[in-house]
């Protein structure tokens, strides 16, 4: 049993090596009944080579689809071409190749790969233009056999090249995705060979069965409930008008289920997302919240469901352009990763002590100062900390001069008091919002913390009630949602490690996952703040500094 799971994880190396200088991905699947006995459709062994997010779920969509249009036509050492979106595929520059696996005259499984390809015809070069229908995105080949009997079919390859412009670069492609199949197929036959038959099926089967083991072990260690948020393509190409997209996700005991509803209805612009596409988004939020040494096969996927309203940008329908729709895709990613931001736990400051102390830096909590000299930090507990530099960070205090302003109400802090709708105590005419004014949490007598997420909320609601009060109507209050906290420690780790991994039902992001997203909502930030114009020149200004300035960002 072990020796057929060493071979299937060599069988993935020898593929992704034929396909290695054309940086292409490669994936492995099985028929067996024993296994999916769903119409014989294939469920997915094992992601042999590492997937990009974007391609996590599409081979297995695909191929169901091609292989039951064609199973009873594959003979041993033929293969299915196609780019297809509809109805399970992808935009139309990446490619399928299917191959049957056969061992002892009988039909084993099946090894495929997907390779994004530079142009495949349509009307702009590389395929990716601003079209209205995916006639004009390049060549639509539908499930047919580019290979027969171990050769080239030479009237399909013909025809396929003759709407490209890259022919060369492209009939290389294509051998390449050939003899990556052809690979993936000798080394089954192999293990079958060394191994026997029943033994190489009951070790996929058994791999498949010890993921969703570990699958529903981690799944148990995430916090369940249900988490929303929505976003937005910033235009479609066309129009103006915002794409929205929302995002529901419901973490429960048999798994995770993901939601669309809501998003915007399909456009006549290349921004939609396909079925395959929006899941693979899905599949890869969730593969990021869990241990990332998990096999990426049928068994994780079992507990991955999507519901995905036909018609919309994330799941569209035919004759709608898609060539854009990875795009849309990625920002589904964002918004499926904001809906699980209040699902961060306190343990967050935990882990950024446990770094920091691994970086030799003490943290000292509950500890008043009360007195710091040229010699350093004296706490309340007599204990001196020596230092010769003193970066003094002790909360946020508005300026003096609010205390002076038409007798506004402050605090200690200088901060105007202001009611649940965000008017000062003392005149209804004044809203104040952010650092500078002290408001109270929805059932709490906690103030709302002095973050850009809570800026961002009360401006929305500024808003709101600068419109209801002109127009007359009642005033909402505010209520603070946190969606959670990302930290920054420069270049050691920036939030990732500070967040660890997903424990005692608590919801953690790591790694370079972790800064994307750190980043990503800084920007998004700034561009509410600041409008796109001005927001996305200031990104820009900031990719520069971060090359010419210190690189510690102290808080």
């Amino acid at each position: 049993m072990q020796l057929g799971l060493i071979g299937l994880g060599r069988m993935g190396g020898n593929m992704r090596d034929r396909l290695r200088a054309s940086g292409h991905e490669v994936v492995g699947y099985d028929p067996n009944p024993q296994i999916s006995d769903v119409a014989g459709l294939p469920e997915l062994v094992e992601a042999l080579a590492a997937p990009r997010i974007v391609w996590l779920m599409v081979p297995q969509q695909v191929t169901e689809e091609s292989v039951d249009k064609l199973r009873d036509l594959l003979e041993p050492g033929d293969m299915i071409i196609t780019n297809d979106p509809y109805p399970s595929g992808v935009h139309l520059n990446d490619i399928s190749l299917i191959a049957p696996v056969h061992a002892g005259g009988e039909l084993i499984g099946y090894v495929a790969n997907l390779a994004h390809h530079v142009d495949v015809g349509g009307g702009a070069p590389a395929s990716i233009g601003a079209f209205r229908e995916v006639f004009q995105e390049g060549v639509i080949i539908p499930p047919v056999r580019l290979v027969e009997g171990g050769r080239i079919v030479d009237d399909v390859f013909r025809l396929v090249l003759a709407q490209i412009r890259s022919t060369y670069e492209t009939a290389g492609d294509f051998r390449a995705q050939i003899a990556a199949n052809a690979t993936g197929v000798r080394r089954v036959q192999a293990l079958v060979e060394r191994h026997g038959l029943d033994t190489v099926r009951a070790t996929m089967a058994e791999l498949l069965d010890y993921t969703e083991r570990r699958a529903r072990a981690e799944l148990a260690r995430l916090p369940e409930g249900i988490y929303e948020a929505e976003g937005f393509v910033d235009n479609d190409g066309y129009t103006v008008e915002p794409v929205r997209l929302c995002g529901r996700v419901e973490i429960g005991p048999d798994g995770v289920r993901f939601d669309t509803t809501g998003s915007d209805p399909q456009r006549r612009a290349p921004v939609n997302s396909t079925y395959a596409m929006t899941l693979s988004a899905c599949a890869y939020v969730l593969k990021c919240l869990v241990d990332p040494d998990l096999p990426v096969n049928d068994g994780f996927y079992r507990l991955v469901s999507l519901d995905a309203p036909r018609g919309t940008v994330v799941n569209c329908t035919w004759p709608a352009p898609v060539v854009g729709g990875w795009e849309t895709q990625t920002r589904l990613v964002d918004v499926l990763f904001r809906a699980l931001l209040p699902a961060l736990p306190e343990r967050l400051s935990e882990g950024a002590a446990r770094l920091l102390d691994s970086l030799k830096v003490k943290v000292h909590t509950g500890t008043p100062v009360t007195e710091v000299t040229a010699n350093g930090v004296t706490l309340a507990n007599g204990v001196l900390i020596p230092a010769e530099l003193v970066v003094w960070a002790a909360g946020v205090k508005a300026p003096d001069l609010l205390k002076d302003i038409a007798g506004l109400e402050t605090n200690a802090l200088n901060q105007l008091v202001v009611r649940p709708t965000l008017q000062t105590t003392r005149d209804d005419r004044i809203f104040a919002l952010g650092d500078c004014c002290a408001c109270p949490q929805a059932g709490s007598d906690k103030p709302v913390p002095p973050r850009a997420q809570a800026a961002h909320q009360m401006a929305d609601t500024v808003f709101s009630n600068l419109c209801r009060a002109v127009s007359d109507e009642s005033l909402v209050d505010f209520k603070y949602r946190d969606f959670g906290s990302l930290v920054s420690l420069s270049h050691y780790s920036t939030v990732g490690s500070l967040m660890g991994g997903l424990i005692g039902g608590r919801l953690a992001i790591e790694g370079r996952l972790a800064r994307l997203v750190y980043v990503s909502l800084y920007q998004m930030h700034l561009l509410a703040i600041h409008g796109w114009l001005r927001g996305l020149a200031m990104i820009a200004i900031g990719h520069v500094n971060h090359v010419i300035r210190p690189r510690l960002k102290l808080h």
